[in-house]
């Protein structure tokens, strides 16, 4: 009998370190699917050196005829056209003010090449969000991603008649960080993040837009 209850308190032991090992287990599992959007692990293993040869910005205007007095309106677009994934960033508070990159360039000329002004930005507050990893994210192969035209985009105020062209462009370079964000310093994880970022200029297709009275 003794032998018995030996054998007994045998099997209950390696029950409770199989079932032990197990959520052990099912805890590395849900850890390792959270780094994966955390710096503390690559969330797509983008190549830190890939350019961005293989990513496609697009303007898109809202519509392609105005009259004057209308702002016209815009949005964007990124593609990868590539094999690989890229990690990007997006459209951040002070992207088309120069403050932070990416920095974003919208511009509008007339035929004759020159430009046409903005509106004058309204107020706005001194601080801005610092950068967190949610502001990254990863471009698959053949993926697309709106590219949301923030706080800071250029409204253009068109007087007259005429043919205008309008272009975009989105680059990526320090500094990403802002010197004091609202939400306080960067952490090492958005840190990691920022290193495997690649670096360059990407530069829409010109669009025309027709004013008409």
């Amino acid at each position: 009998m003794p032998g018995g209850q030996g054998e007994l308190s045998r099997r209950r032991h390696r029950g409770r370190r199989r079932l032990i090992r197990g959520t052990c287990g099912r805890l590395v599992a849900g850890a390792l699917f959270l780094c994966a959007f955390s710096a503390t692990a690559d969330p797509a293993a983008p190549d830190p050196a890939l350019s961005l040869s293989q990513v496609k910005l697009r303007l898109i205007p809202a519509k392609t005829s105005w009259k004057p007095g209308e702002v016209p309106e815009f949005s964007a677009e990124l593609e990868n056209t590539g094999k690989g994934e890229v990690l990007l960033l997006g459209c951040l508070d002070g992207s088309f003010s120069g403050r932070r990159g990416p920095f974003l360039t919208l511009e509008m000329k007339d035929a004759a090449g020159e430009k046409v002004a903005s509106a004058p930005p309204g107020p706005r507050c001194g601080n801005s969000v610092q950068l967190s990893v949610s502001d990254f994210f990863v471009l698959k192969p053949g993926g697309t991603h709106a590219l949301t035209l923030g706080a800071g985009c250029p409204k253009f105020q068109v007087a007259k008649a005429g043919r205008y062209t309008v272009t975009l462009s989105y680059r990526l370079a320090e500094p990403f960080e802002v010197p004091e964000g609202l939400n306080g310093p960067v952490d090492a994880d958005t840190k990691a993040l920022e290193g495997k970022l690649p670096r360059g200029e990407l530069r829409a297709e010109p669009v025309t837009l027709e004013f008409r009275q």
